[in-house]
C-alpha cells in the first residue's frame, strides 16, 4: 500500500503542479522534496524490517525448527517497525498529495483508509507487538505467548 501511494504521489509530482502561489512547480519545494525522501526512507525501513522478518522465518523452516520466544518477539518488533514506516510515509505523501489526496475520486485515499486499517489489524497491532519485544529484550515472561 506504501508503495502504491509512493507511485501514485511520484506521479502528480514529476508533473510539477502549483503550491497555492507560493511554488508554481511543486518540485521546487525543498519541504516537498524533504518529505519526499523521508517517505522513501520510510517505505523502504519497513522493507528491511519485513524482508528480516521473513529471512528469520524462511531459515527456521528450513532448519525445520520452531522459532523460539525471542526470535518471535524480535518478529514482532520487526512487524511494528514496518507498520509504523509504512504508515508515516503515506502520511508524508498525504502531505504531498494536499487536499486533493482525500477526494473520493482520488485513488490514495483509498490507499490512505486501507492502511489505516490495515496497520491497527492484530498481527500488525504496534503497541502490543512493541510490547512483548520489549518484554523479551529484559529477559521476561512473553504477554501474548500464544500470538504468533
Amino acid at each position: 500500500m506504501a508503495e502504491a501511494a509512493w507511485d501514485l504521489v511520484l506521479d502528480s509530482t514529476k508533473s510539477g503542479r502549483p503550491i497555492t502561489s507560493a511554488y508554481s512547480d511543486i518540485r521546487e519545494a525543498p519541504g516537498y522534496r524533504f518529505a519526499l525522501a523521508d517517505a522513501r526512507t520510510a517505505i523502504d525501513t519497513g522493507r528491511f524490517h519485513l524482508l528480516r522478518a521473513a529471512d528469520a522465518i524462511d531459515s527456521a523452516a528450513h532448519e525445520g525448527r520452531i522459532l523460539e520466544a525471542g526470535e518471535r518477539a524480535r518478529l514482532r518488533g520487526d512487524t511494528a517497525v514496518a507498520t509504523l514506516s509504512f504508515r508515516n510515509a503515506v502520511d508524508l505523501l498525504l502531505d504531498i498529495g494536499g487536499t486533493r489526496s482525500f477526494a473520493l475520486s482520488n485513488p490514495l485515499q483509498r490507499v490512505w483508509r486501507d492502511i489505516e486499517v490495515a496497520g491497527r489489524h492484530g498481527l500488525n497491532n504496534v503497541l502490543m507487538n512493541r510490547e512483548e519485544y520489549a518484554l523479551s529484550l529484559l529477559g521476561m515472561d512473553q504477554a501474548f505467548p500464544d500470538y504468533l
